[in-house]
């Protein structure tokens, strides 16, 4: 009888790579979403920057007229 051949580094520990690869995507995630809120925080201190006219409407941008 003949030993089987001896799987491969990776098919060996194909679960641990599998979990690390999840670990690694959730932490990824994590940090995108830290710095989308970090983005939208910047862009709501931008906006409170603004100074409105309190006597003037809020009116549209003109729109194109179809021809």
């Amino acid at each position: 009888m003949s030993t089987p051949p001896r799987l491969s580094f990776l098919d060996r520990y194909l679960t641990a790579w599998s979990f690390l690869a999840m670990v690694l995507g959730v932490a990824l995630e994590r940090v995108r979403r830290g710095s989308r809120r970090v983005q939208r925080r910047e862009f709501a201190d931008e906006i409170d920057r603004v100074e409105l006219d309190r006597d003037r409407p809020v009116t549209a941008p003109p729109t194109r007229s179809s021809r």
